[in-house]
């Protein structure tokens, strides 16, 4: 009496192995991508002397500046930003720049970057209520005393229509104090 087994299909078992090789080298593809983005590659991130965490967190008062790649040529706007310990910040544009009043949240990535969340109502209605939002995100790469970012911003104009974006936006920041 024989008994019908299945057996594995060779083909079938090669094609997986390559499938999951393939999947391996694309995983470490993206990491080396994702480090190298941040400024750094796995050697010598590995190889660094640490640098103390505080000495590049944002926590304290910078002079920045945004550059906003929605038109030709590009929008420059001037503000004081404050990174607060509690991982919240908040900026008041400089004279010369449109008045804006911008709140919202940071994180550190590592002891050379972090990244933040930014809110600002673009208009206001009579009654004070908005009627158009910008939000934008930034990755940032610091140093103890400035940092420079990039992201994107995209705009909600709270009347039912889709938001606009991604819109490309650039920052440099330089410490004014702890």
């Amino acid at each position: 009496m024989t008994t019908d087994r299945a057996r594995p299909n060779l083909a079938v078992l090669c094609g997986i192995g390559l499938a999951a090789f393939l999947a391996l080298v694309l995983l470490a593809s993206l990491t080396i991508s994702a480090v190298a983005t941040l400024g750094g590659s796995p050697t010598r991130l590995a190889a660094q002397p640490a640098v103390p965490a505080v000495a590049t967190q944002p926590v304290g008062t910078w002079h920045f500046a945004l550059t906003v790649h929605s038109q030709e040529p590009p929008q420059h706007v001037s503000a004081t930003c404050v990174f607060e310990a509690n991982h919240h910040l908040r900026c008041l544009t400089l004279p010369g720049s449109p008045p804006l009043e911008v709140n919202g949240v940071w994180n550190q990535l590592n002891p050379g970057s972090f990244a933040f969340w930014a809110t600002h109502h673009a208009q206001l209605d009579a009654q004070g209520n908005p009627t158009g939002s910008i939000y934008a995100e930034h990755l940032a790469v610091i140093t103890p005393t400035t940092f420079s970012t990039h992201g994107f911003a995209f705009i909600d104009m709270h009347d039912g229509r889709p938001w606009s974006g991604p819109i490309p936006i650039e920052a440099v920041a330089s410490r004014i104090s702890d």
